[in-house]
């Protein structure tokens, strides 16, 4: 698995939420489900990534293994019954796809480990604005006088 373990997905979820949605009739843990619902999370969470930070993060920032559980989460629902996903788990969806935009945006930076510090493109990124003319004739002082 990327970014979290079985058992920190399990421990994020909960012993109950694991049982009913990740294990087989038999009551063994079904890792085949586990593994590519991980897959599933960890694509959608570098398309966010790709292009702002080198992948896939050698240490990930703890922000990132807990928006991989919970996107993982809420896919175990979706594959279950995804007409009747609960409002909360849906709304924790959406506030992580909010997190991963802002990460996008670089409004929120990951902690990076120290020695790729030098190579993360974030801090090498500027941001330069321009205007296409101008705004004010020349002599326009506003209410100045």
């Amino acid at each position: 698995m990327i970014y979290t373990t079985e058992q920190g997905f399990k421990t994020h979820v909960g012993n109950e939420f694991f049982e009913v949605y990740c294990t087989n009739e038999d009551g063994t843990t079904d890792n085949k489900a586990i593994e590519d619902i991980n897959k599933d999370a960890v694509s959608e969470i570098e398309l966010y990534l790709r292009g702002v930070y080198p992948l896939p993060l050698q240490e990930p920032d703890r922000i990132v293994t807990v928006l991989t559980c919970d996107i993982m989460k809420f896919r175990f629902y979706k594959k279950r019954d995804e007409a009747n996903i609960p409002d909360n788990i849906v709304a924790l969806y959406k506030g992580s796809l909010k997190t991963l935009e802002k990460i996008k945006s670089r409004s929120l930076v990951l902690k990076m480990p120290e020695e790729s510090q030098t190579d993360n493109p974030v801090k090498k990124s500027r941001i330069k604005y321009t205007t296409s003319s101008r705004k004010f004739g020349a002599g326009f002082t506003g209410y100045l006088k």
